[in-house]
């Protein structure tokens, strides 16, 4: 997914539960350990302002994801779902909260 001239990668998980997910990377290198407190005061203002995603601080590799839940069971998927809610609610999202994102992390 292109925002602000970052592609930011993403990756749809489908799974027995009654709920698929699509993951996209805010960020593609790990941030520094001095700004993980700033960064997750801006993520939880986030998630407390749009209701779609979640946002977190990985641990694994201190990347920045997004989440965003599809309610679908398996037999039900459908894939054109995921791509219109990416394009139509996540896209525009994106577009106007990344670059404030990245400037907390220290990467704008």
């Amino acid at each position: 997914m292109d925002v602000h001239n970052h592609s930011l990668p993403v990756f749809i998980v489908v799974d027995d539960s009654a709920f698929s997910y699509a993951r996209i990377a805010i960020t593609t290198t790990s941030i520094d350990e001095k700004v993980i407190p700033a960064v997750l005061k801006e993520l939880n203002t986030l998630n407390q302002d749009y209701k779609v995603s979640k946002y977190y601080v990985s641990t694994e590799d201190n990347n920045i994801y997004m989440d965003v839940s599809v309610p679908a069971l398996t037999e039900q998927f459908d894939p054109t779902v995921v791509v219109n809610l990416l394009l139509e609610v996540v896209q525009p999202h994106l577009d106007a909260v990344h670059k404030g994102i990245l400037k907390v992390a220290g990467l704008a």
